[in-house]
């Protein structure tokens, strides 16, 4: 059997979407527990591109030289920043999960 709507698919990350929903509907799993599925990798995907931009954000800033924390400071900063995009993504302030659940969600 082919399927027509996945060779209809330019973008890669919707194939891929599209072929785990399509393995996942054939062995029997409700479309419920899919949706949630893809919202949570969503929030994943919101949260991974906010701490990127955090990233840039904090190497764009000038540091002083004068107090230096070292390598123990950046691993801080690194975990603090990541629990930031965590906690930006969680309060939906920038719907980039949702617009990637609304785009993906036909599929399943």
């Amino acid at each position: 059997m082919i399927n027509v709507q996945n060779t209809l698919v330019d973008n890669p990350m919707e194939k891929s979407v599209m072929d785990s929903a399509q393995r996942t509907a054939s062995k029997g799993n409700p479309r419920g527990a899919e949706r949630e599925r893809l919202k949570k990798v969503a929030g994943e995907m919101e949260s991974i591109f906010v701490k990127k931009m955090l990233d840039a954000m904090r190497a764009s800033v000038h540091k002083e030289k004068f107090i230096d924390g070292g390598m123990a400071e950046d691993i801080f900063q690194d975990m603090l920043y990541d629990k930031y995009a965590e906690t930006m993504s969680k309060t939906k302030s920038f719907g980039i999960a949702d617009m990637i659940t609304k785009q993906l969600e036909r599929y399943i």
